[in-house]
């Protein structure tokens, strides 16, 4: 059907193991240890730091997206991410707060078409939930 971007910008993939080659398996048990979590983290910076203007990575739970955001602050990979791109995450309710959130994704991607963005930020990363608001179109 259509489809807000061309395909020729889009790359999809589900990716089995992180850079380090630790698994990415995000069942409820193996989601615990802080070794899949930073290697989820791991992933978005490489893939981030080559790709343009927007990213999006869905999380299978807003528990889940909630924990390794929460991780990633204390190891400092968000911080990482946040040189890289703004980083803008689902929030679990839609109405106002969503759509604000959706067009500060949008406003972030199209002023770094042309130029880097604030503080050297090449465009935003959207941390989203299957089955969420931005999953359904």
């Amino acid at each position: 059907g259509n489809h807000v971007v061309p395909k020729s910008q889009v790359w999809v993939s589900s990716i089995a193991a992180g850079p380090s080659g630790v698994p990415l398996n995000a069942t409820y048990k193996s989601a615990e240890p802080f070794d899949f979590q930073d290697e989820v983290g791991r992933v978005l910076l490489e893939v981030c730091r080559p790709v343009p203007h927007g990213v999006l990575c869905f999380f299978p739970s807003y528990s889940m997206m909630d924990k390794l955001s929460k991780r990633w602050e204390t190891t400092h990979c968000m911080m990482q991410l946040l040189q890289i791109k703004a980083v803008v995450k689902e929030p679990r309710h839609g109405g106002d707060e969503f759509d604000q959130l959706l067009c500060q994704f949008y406003d972030v991607i199209q002023s770094t078409k042309s130029r880097v963005g604030k503080a050297g930020q090449t465009g935003a990363l959207m941390l989203a939930v299957c089955r969420g608001k931005v999953s359904e179109g």
